[in-house]
C-alpha cells in the first residue's frame, strides 16, 4: 500500500490553492478600511464642532450669571426704601441686562434678565431672587 504525502495520521493535509497562502491586504479589503476610518474621523469632527458651540454658550451663561449676581448684591446693599420700582437696562461691554424691580410687603422682587453673544447670535437668561426688607417698627 502506497502512502501519500498528502496524509499524516489518516487525515488529510490542507491543499494550497493557488494564491490564497499569501499574508497582506488586498486592495479592496484596504478601500473598506479607508472608508470605514474616514466616516469616523467625520464624526469625531462634527461633535468637537458641537462641543465648541456649547463651550461658547457655557461661557457666555457664567459671564451673564456673574452679571447677575453682582446686580442683585448691589440691589441687596441698598435699603429696601430706596430701591426703586421699574425696569432699567444697562449694558456692561457685551452683557446687556433687563431688571424689574417689584416691591412687595417685607421684600422686593428682583427680575434680571441677561442677554450675551454666542457665536452670531444672542442669547438670554432670565434670573430671580428676593432681597428681604427689614421689619420696620
Amino acid at each position: 500500500m502506497m502512502t501519500d504525502a498528502r496524509f499524516s495520521g489518516g487525515r488529510p493535509l490542507p491543499r494550497r490553492v493557488a494564491g490564497r497562502g499569501r499574508r497582506g491586504f488586498a486592495l479592496l479589503e484596504m478601500m473598506i478600511t479607508i472608508s470605514i476610518l474616514s466616516i469616523g474621523v467625520l464624526a469625531l469632527g462634527s461633535v468637537a464642532v458641537k462641543m465648541s458651540q456649547q463651550m461658547r454658550e457655557g461661557g457666555g451663561m457664567i459671564r451673564a450669571s456673574a452679571a447677575a449676581r453682582t446686580r442683585f448684591e448691589k440691589l441687596s446693599a441698598q435699603q429696601c426704601n430706596l430701591i426703586a420700582a421699574g425696569t432699567t437696562t444697562a449694558t456692561t461691554g457685551i452683557i446687556t441686562e433687563q431688571w424689574t424691580i417689584t416691591p412687595q410687603s417685607r421684600s422686593v422682587a428682583v427680575t434680571n434678565v441677561v442677554s450675551f453673544p454666542v457665536g452670531r447670535t444672542r442669547k438670554s437668561a432670565t434670573f430671580q431672587t428676593l432681597i428681604p426688607c427689614p421689619a420696620r417698627p
